[in-house]
């Protein structure tokens, strides 16, 4: 056999050869996919990593004040980086990658890269599908996509999808240890912006099992901590916050968690001791010398938590008015002033009953704290404010400063009185003493002022010799502008003191009333005031220019406001009985305090019998005896209603209220009259506990009292007081009324007696009824609450007492009582709290002091009121009485009937005989006439 030639085996093996090679070298072979992800990734992919590393590596450096007022978000929010073009940068590069290697390895990595980085610049849209491209590759990277797709779901305000997303992923076994890990952390700060502190400070301690980073193990603890304090956890929310101390984060996220960690150890009534010593290590820490303001806020609050009002209010009062502070001594910040006042006035309201400072000091710390310091740039509007924020600082002051001007106004009244049954002898003493203080204060003003003269002219005398001494002359003068009167803290006129500004404003409207700031007033208001009684024929004390100088030039005190006859002791005896009946309802229906205005209402009915005052007072009396708890006593006074006021309409709503009394199902058996009293000893212990602010235990101990004598009269009672001191605590911890349990082991004979067999089980329907009534904002969704009510209906946990249920349970249990009329009520106003807002938006009172059919004349008679009346609102409404078209002049807009006609019997003298009242709806388009 004859072999071929080498020339020939040559021919035909490089043909083969280069149809290979070529073949390996295609795009889609080994070697072509190697090159191409080569290329891809130094040409493409690295550069764009490299430039969203450059945008993104400040983040670990971050270190801002933390807000403790608003909830820290476990990861940083997108908002923070503000790299816009390296941003942008990196999408087109990446974009760049997946045109030109749609085949690459890594197109995975880009589209993530491109997910991330459309996620900072809060195009969550654009994040959300790239993210889930990448997820639906079920590649190495599908567990980091998924987590990433939950985050941008979050910071959209997608909670019920973010909810589902979590919720389904975290039940499947295909994430990896650490993806799983931070899930389950995005998931806890998911529940902490939906109100559920329970379940997110278990579903954060779980994420924190499969955590290393110490920085965000740092965040993650701190925001447990922040969700145990919401649910009251005090001492697990201390422990929360050391250990986020303990993971060393940077300095400000330490200084946040150390201070909090103090505070609710305090409130945990653990070592006392320890936690001063702790603080006082803090404020003898160099680094924290800025902070010292802060420092000694805080040392007020442990002080408060420890039950040391003397010393937190010093303690306050020295933070706020501080006398001579050495040179370099950091001062206090508005929001640290403003939180300063606002716990003065809790002080002021819970400790010592001083009504007036503690409504001065609230409307201080709204005033620095405009916003109520519940906001946060990083959770977003839904989230509900932290324990620690304060939301209510204009609302108490307006509550409290009503109660304030009231007794302020009884105080006055009992003072003319008192002043107007002396006799003659007494009133002149009493007169000429007050003359002679006066004169003494003029002399001591007057000495005072010609010392400052001399020291003026001295200090311009000797002005010559100290320029010529240097600089120890500038030191001597420099000790002289320093020295002087050490009552100075406070500044001239007290300006410097808020409170006592406040204080001060309210005591000239009080003297002065709305007076008129315009040249000539008092000569206007005397020429007035003369006429006026020369009609009345009454000559008691002089008017004009010399009312304040007597003959023998002396000065003169004015007494024209002192009832010194007979027919003026009997109107002003009438106005005090009334001026008690306003300070009455506002302490029954603005501070909720029963018992006190019980008492005024009393002194109105013994003092006052004949008056139109008395008459309300007894209704009112009834009100507040039911409101208190005492059905028998409520009972008698409504039958006096109904006995001495036949045909009124109080006499009508009283014989209501007896007739549901009298048919609430079984009377109170022998037993449980022989239980009474055991009930009521129980009852005054919760209750004392609860005014020592250890709500928790009061709670528990209303549930137990309730649970073991529930056909005692004081059951009902008591369940009212529990669903108060709920609303309080929550309140004051910032939680949500509507979905948060009771903070209380519920006895299982008490859950039964007032969960029915159709609260048995989560309501769908129930459910989406209260989403539907939450505020604006609140995040709160009909799927949120499902999902909530489904947890506890997949672990088989009987249904959580929350305080709508108590409600229904207290009104269904006890129709009768007062507490089931209260309880009714609340609950209406947790289904639709929108819709009373409105209506209270939308309607309001005033007093009308003209009517004309002529616009210009009711505009000329506007005027002259507001020049007169500038912090009083005037208003100018067309109303058609009868048909016929006229302009009525209306003062003021009070949100009740009620308080405008407390205004009005207050102004009665001021204003036109004929005044009268007008509900006006807000957009002033159209008014009903009272």
């Amino acid at each position: 056999m004859r072999c071929l030639p080498a020339r020939c085996i040559a021919a035909l093996l490089l043909p083969c050869l280069a149809v290979a090679t070529l073949a390996g070298c295609g795009r889609s072979s080994m070697v072509g996919r190697g090159v191409s992800d080569f290329s891809a990734y130094y040409n493409k992919f690295y550069n764009a990593q490299k430039t969203f590393d450059q945008a993104t590596d400040h983040l670990d450096a971050l270190d801002q004040p933390v807000d403790r007022s608003a909830f820290l978000p476990v990861f940083v929010d997108p908002a923070q980086v503000q790299s816009a073009d390296a941003l942008e940068k990196t999408i087109e590069k990446g974009a760049d990658l997946l045109r030109k290697h749609p085949r690459s390895k890594w197109v995975d990595d880009a589209l993530l890269l491109i997910g991330k980085s459309y996620f900072y610049q809060q195009n969550y849209v654009g994040a959300e599908q790239k993210f889930r491209e990448v997820a639906e590759q079920d590649g190495p990277l599908t567990g980091e996509a998924r987590f990433w797709m939950g985050r941008a779901l979050l910071s959209a305000g997608k909670h019920a999808a973010a909810e589902k997303h979590l919720r389904h992923h975290l039940a499947s076994d295909s994430l990896s240890g650490r993806w799983a890990a931070q899930m389950r952390l995005l998931q806890g700060d998911l529940r902490v912006r939906r109100g559920q502190w329970e379940a997110a400070a278990r579903a954060l301690a779980d994420g924190l099992r499969g955590v290393q980073d110490g920085r965000l193990r740092a965040r993650a603890f701190f925001l447990r901590g922040q969700a145990l304090e919401a649910a009251g956890r005090w001492g697990d929310a201390a422990r929360s916050y050391r250990s986020a101390v303990e993971e060393r984060p940077r300095y400000e996220l330490a200084y946040a968690a150390e201070t909090s960690a103090l505070r609710t150890a305090a409130r945990a009534s653990r070592n006392e001791a320890e936690i001063l010593r702790r603080l006082e290590r803090m404020e003898r820490d160099d680094k924290n010398e800025a902070k010292l303001p802060a420092l000694a806020l805080l040392r007020g609050q442990v002080y408060q938590a420890m039950g040391r009002a003397g010393r937190a209010r010093r303690t306050y009062q020295a933070l706020l008015y501080p006398g001579e502070e050495p040179a370099g001594t950091p001062s206090p910040s508005a929001a640290v002033r403003g939180r300063a006042h606002y716990a003065l006035a809790t002080l002021y309201r819970d400790v010592y009953d001083n009504f007036s400072r503690a409504a001065a000091h609230f409307d201080t710390a709204a005033t620095a704290l405009p916003n109520g310091s519940a906001s946060s740039g990083e959770t977003g509007p839904s989230t509900p404010p932290t324990a620690y924020a304060v939301t209510d600082s204009r609302r108490q002051a307006e509550r409290y400063g009503r109660v304030a001007e009231a007794s302020a106004e009884v105080a006055r009244l009992d003072s003319l009185l008192r002043l107007g049954d002396m006799d003659e002898g007494a009133f002149e003493a009493f007169v000429d003493s007050v003359r002679q203080a006066r004169a003494q204060k003029a002399r001591e003003a007057q000495e005072q002022q010609a010392r400052r003269r001399a020291e003026q002219g001295f200090r311009r005398r000797s002005a010559p010799d100290r320029e010529g001494r240097g600089a120890s002359a500038g030191g001597s003068a420099s000790l002289a502008g320093r020295g002087g009167d050490p009552g100075k803290e406070a500044g001239f006129l007290f300006h410097r003191d808020p409170a006592q500004v406040q204080e001060g404003r309210r005591v000239f409207r009080r003297r002065w009333g709305d007076r008129p700031r315009v040249p000539g007033w008092r000569r206007r208001a005397a020429i007035s005031t003369q006429a006026e009684r020369a009609a009345r024929g009454d000559s008691s004390g002089p008017v004009g220019p010399d009312a304040d100088v007597a003959a023998g030039g002396r000065s003169r005190v004015d007494v024209s406001a002192v009832p010194r006859s007979p027919e003026r002791l009997r109107r002003m005896r009438a106005e005090r009985a009334a001026a008690r009946y306003d300070l009455g309802n506002a302490l029954l229906l603005a501070t909720e305090r029963p018992d006190s205005a019980a008492f005024w209402f009393r002194r109105v009915i013994e003092e006052s019998p004949e008056t139109e005052a008395a008459r309300r007072a007894r209704y009112a009396l009834a009100e507040a005896e039911r409101a208190a708890g005492r059905p028998e006593a409520a009972r008698q006074q409504y039958r006096r209603v109904v006995r001495k006021q036949p045909g009124t309409r109080r006499a009508r709503r009283a014989r209501r209220r007896l007739e549901a009394q009298e048919a609430e199902a079984p009377a109170v058996s022998e037993a449980a009259s022989e239980e009474a009293p055991r009930a009521e000893q129980g009852y005054t212990r919760a209750y004392r506990a609860w005014q020592r602010g250890a709500r928790e235990d009061a709670l528990q101990k209303m549930l137990d009292l309730a649970a073991a004598h529930p056909r005692a009269p004081t059951a009902p009672r008591a369940l009212m007081a529990s669903a108060r001191i709920f609303a309080e605590w929550a309140r004051r911890s910032g939680r949500s009324l509507r979905a948060t349990p009771l903070p209380a082991r519920v006895p299982d004979s008490l859950r039964a007696l007032l969960l029915d067999s159709t609260a048995a089980a989560p309501d769908s329907g129930a459910l989406v009824s209260d989403s539907a009534s939450a505020p604006p904002g609140s995040g709160a969704t009909a799927s949120d609450s499902a999902s909530a009510a489904l947890d506890a209906t997949a672990a088989g946990a009987p249904p959580p007492l929350t305080l709508s249920r108590l409600l229904e349970g207290l009104a269904r249990r006890y129709p009768g009582t007062a507490h089931a009329d209260r309880a009714r009520r609340m609950r209406a106003a947790l289904r639709a709290p929108d819709s009373a807002a409105a209506t209270r938006e939308t309607k309001s009172w005033g007093i009308v002091v003209a009517s004309t059919p002529e616009r210009a004349q009711a505009d000329s008679v506007a005027a002259g009121f507001r020049a007169r009346r500038r912090a009083t609102s005037v208003r100018v409404l067309a109303v058609r009485p009868r048909g016929e078209r006229r302009y009525c002049v209306v003062l003021g807009a009070f949100p009740t009937r009620a308080e405008a006609q407390a205004a009005l019997r207050r102004r009665r003298a001021s204003l036109p005989a004929d005044s009268r009242l007008l509900a006006v709806p807000a957009s002033g388009a159209k008014a009903k006439r009272r």
